[in-house]
């Protein structure tokens, strides 16, 4: 089902929809706000796709035959392979023992960053509808691409705080 429109070009004006009624806009407000709608509109797309080998589907959900973790859904492939279990979905005590400890490491590394990069990774991971690398950039005054840079810096810097403080 495909969402009403919330914005629209016309004529080289600029309406987003208020209610039932369109209000004319400038540029800058109708790319600020419809890029919001955009990445909500690509996310939701994402996430209902399904996953096979490890990448996303890009073909026909509808007529596809895997599930959305990429397992099968052929009964016939159940009932001819005797070995054959349905995937646990519950997480043992130990992943979640393990997840919560991570968890709570992450946010730990998090508040020792400078607030800059604390604000870039806040602003891409933990608001509900995520900034794009292009909203960021304009926010702290940077380019788009010390944006991109910093942001993979950040996550490899992250990633070998937590390995250490799991081997230790």
């Amino acid at each position: 089902m495909k969402k009403e429109r919330e914005g629209k070009k016309q004529d080289g004006k600029y309406y987003l929809r208020v209610g039932k009624t369109w209000v004319e806009v400038n540029k800058e407000v109708y790319y600020g706000y419809m890029d919001l709608v955009w990445q909500e509109e690509k996310n939701e797309d994402r996430r209902s796709r399904c996953m096979i080998g490890g990448k996303r589907c890009e073909g026909n959900c509808e007529e596809c035959k895997h599930d959305r973790t990429g397992s099968p859904l052929s009964l016939d492939q159940m009932y001819e392979e005797d070995d054959y279990e349905a995937p646990d979905k519950q997480a043992s005590v130990e992943d979640q023992v393990l997840s919560r400890f991570l968890h709570e490491a992450l946010h730990k590394e998090l508040d020792a960053l400078p607030l800059e990069d604390q604000v870039l990774l806040h602003d891409i991971y933990f608001e509900d509808i995520p900034y794009t690398q292009r909203q960021i950039a304009r926010k702290l005054h940077i380019s788009q691409q010390a944006v991109s840079k910093r942001h993979l810096a950040l996550l490899a810097e992250l990633r070998v705080k937590l390995e250490a403080e799991i081997c230790d």
